[in-house]
């Protein structure tokens, strides 16, 4: 025959007036746990949500400081209002002179080079780094992006 302990005897019964739970082990445990596990799913879905933007917000940027610049930067840096740098750098082909003929390669090459030299002043002031060279001016990318933010305005 085993002891008799009160305090034991209050135990069980405290366990047996509780509805709804499982006995297991020693502590009991609801039988359906579902909500709060749903809770800890849904916080670590958000968690890692942001953590994956902040990561693409960190990661690598394009090459072309010209692609990764802002739209309002980009369309200062592209400011070509009152020259003939777009066709020079886009359109060498429809580059014409002041009697209305098409220019020599010569000084295609030198109206592209001061218009190069237009491009990445404004850049420098309109805070794109790192410095555009040619390379940049020359991807097709940029003429389209150009012409996309011209056509919008």
């Amino acid at each position: 025959m085993a002891p008799h302990c009160s305090s034991a005897t209050a135990v069980r019964l405290r366990r047996e007036r509780q509805s709804g739970h499982a006995l297991r082990g020693r502590w009991p445990e609801p039988l359906r746990s579902r909500a709060s596990g749903k809770r800890s799913v849904a916080v670590m879905k958000r968690a890692t949500l942001c953590l994956l933007l902040a990561l693409s917000a960190c990661g690598p940027q394009d090459d072309n400081p010209l692609i990764a610049a802002t739209d309002s930067q980009f369309l200062q840096a592209m400011d070509f209002r009152a020259s003939d740098c777009y066709q020079a750098l886009f359109a060498p082909e429809r580059l014409r002179n002041a009697s209305g003929q098409p220019v020599t390669p010569g000084a295609a090459a030198v109206t592209k080079g001061a218009c190069i030299e237009r491009v990445q002043s404004a850049a420098a002031r309109a805070g794109i780094s790192p410095a555009i060279v040619p390379k940049h001016l020359d991807d097709p990318r940029v003429q389209v992006r150009y012409a996309k933010l011209k056509a919008t305005q």
